[in-house]
């Protein structure tokens, strides 16, 4: 007889759960408007924006609150990870004196962690270590495992450091931990044809980092997927 593992992982659940979350949302703004409009048709255009603004306030409220969060991530995409390690460090220290601001977390889609200190901590290691700076990433993306064992990114980026390092064991380790826990996006398979790559031999290479990384992967949360 075959088996089949049904066991979901963390991040398959917060997938799950804010789909349906979604669907619930939306089912009750649409019967919501639509009793109204049984009643009074000629409502129609207001109970449209009304529906419209239902769905679109918590993500505004949630970027007013997290401004420095998102800013991080626009000076990231632009490449500009010394002034976004900035930007980060200022929303932790309000995070950690404003500990309210993260239950904001449920106004948007958080498939890898609920926890908006892991995801500033796993985006200031991807600067860190897209800037070389790989002690500092090593410590950031650390601290984010620590406080959140079961978010995936924090791990694969910690895989890509060490690939990158050339200590092919840690990132084994540390990839297999990813997808483990759920993170199997196709930039896994690529990370791990980093071992087979020769190492550089030539003479003013950087030995900090062996191998340039592949695909560092920073939280995205709140954003246009």
């Amino acid at each position: 007889m075959i088996k089949f593992n049904t066991q979901l992982t963390r991040t398959a659940k917060y997938r799950l759960q804010y789909a349906v979350l979604v669907c619930a949302v939306v089912g009750v703004a649409g019967s919501l408007g639509y009793g109204i409009l049984e009643v009074y048709p000629q409502w129609r255009i207001f109970v449209l924006l009304g529906i419209g603004l239902v769905l679109l306030i918590p993500g505004r409220v949630q970027h007013m609150y997290w401004k420095g969060f998102f800013r991080g991530q626009k000076l990231q995409l632009k490449g500009r990870h010394r002034e976004a390690l900035e930007v980060f460090e200022g929303f932790l220290t309000t995070l950690r004196e404003r500990p309210g601001l993260r239950h904001l977390v449920w106004f948007s889609q958080g498939s890898y962690t609920r926890d908006v200190e892991v995801m500033t901590l796993n985006n200031m290691g991807v600067s860190a270590m897209t800037l070389r700076s790989m002690k500092q990433a090593e410590t950031f993306l650390k601290s984010a495992a620590e406080l959140d064992p079961d978010s995936p990114l924090p791990y694969y980026n910690l895989a890509v450091l060490y690939y990158g390092l050339g200590d092919d064991g840690h990132g084994a380790a540390n990839l297999v931990r990813a997808e483990t826990l759920g993170y199997r996006k196709a930039s896994i398979r690529e990370l791990t044809r980093i071992t087979k790559t020769p190492r550089s031999g030539k003479k003013g290479a950087d030995k900090s980092l062996r191998h340039a990384p592949p695909s560092l992967t920073h939280d995205t949360q709140g954003q246009p997927q």
